[in-house]
């Protein structure tokens, strides 16, 4: 399997939350934690991975939402994107956490900032190349909980679910 992003939205139904980054350059700018594949790595394991490293937690479990291919300079490459179904460790609400990303060499190469904010508020400040997952995620909330769909149906209009989620 050649290089790939796999990216996790990690929603709390208890307070309706969203565990989310941004990075410090564009602290407005909110979107899932995610990362590119390292190695041997599958979607799975990539997005385990990214979790840690970025939010502090771990994801035990997470359902396939999306898989999309995109343009890339070179070619196209795909991004697999799933719903943390069962995570261990989050950080403590009203906490952030400061990421510093770092190359093989140590030279620091993404600063990000994680922290826990209301689902409206992430969907009016989500990065855009995350728009078509978000939508993907809402339809899969609303199918496990009709009182999602009732609380948040102006969100699943606002961002569609795309017609085609890859997981054939």
């Amino acid at each position: 399997m050649s290089n790939f992003y796999a990216g996790v939205f990690v929603f709390d139904p208890s307070d309706d939350t969203v565990l989310c980054v941004s990075d410090h350059n564009y602290p407005e700018e909110m979107k899932m934690a995610g990362g590119m594949s390292v190695n041997t790595e599958t979607p799975e394991e990539t997005v385990r991975r990214e979790a840690s490293e970025e939010l502090r937690t771990q994801v035990l479990a997470s359902t396939l939402v999306l898989v999309e291919t995109v343009p890339s300079r070179d070619s196209e490459h795909t991004r697999y994107f799933f719903l943390a179904d069962k995570i261990l460790g989050a950080l403590e609400k009203g906490a952030t956490w400061k990421v510093e990303e770092k190359d093989g060499v140590g030279k620091v190469t993404e600063k990000l900032i994680a922290r826990w904010v209301p689902i409206r508020e992430f969907a009016d400040r989500l990065y855009g190349k995350q728009v078509p997952a978000f939508g993907a995620v809402l339809g899969k909330l609303a199918s496990r909980s009709p009182g999602f769909y009732h609380k948040y149906g102006d969100l699943l209009e606002s961002f569609p679910e795309p017609e085609n989620l890859g997981l054939e």
